[in-house]
């Protein structure tokens, strides 16, 4: 079975059910807000390409000053913060999926 990768807010945003939304009527909010870390993110990895570094490639440059680090640690949060938006948004999915199962049993 081939595993699907989780889906992230940005993603999901205009597919948000309303079952979704009645189970989280903050989705919305948190769609935006997962965007706009997605961009931001993305437009501090253009600037600053240190922040794309992988343990396979060599970086392009190290974060010199405390602005560099307070910019690779903004992007770190950021990502982390995604991390958490899109791990809630699958257990909402989730929970809206079973609920639908345990309605198709009691009929």
């Amino acid at each position: 079975m081939k595993r699907q990768p989780s889906p992230t807010l940005a993603r999901a945003a205009e597919t948000i059910s309303p079952a979704e939304l009645c189970l989280a009527p903050e989705l919305s909010t948190l769609a935006a807000l997962d965007a706009t870390l997605l961009a931001a993110t993305t437009l501090l990895e253009f600037n600053y390409p240190y922040l794309t570094r992988s343990p396979g490639k060599p970086a392009m440059a190290s974060p010199e000053g405390v602005e560099e680090h307070l910019i690779e640690s903004i992007s770190i949060l950021a990502k982390a913060l995604r991390g958490n938006l899109s791990a809630y948004y699958a257990a909402i999915r989730a929970s809206c999926e079973d609920q639908e199962v345990q309605k198709e049993f009691l009929f």
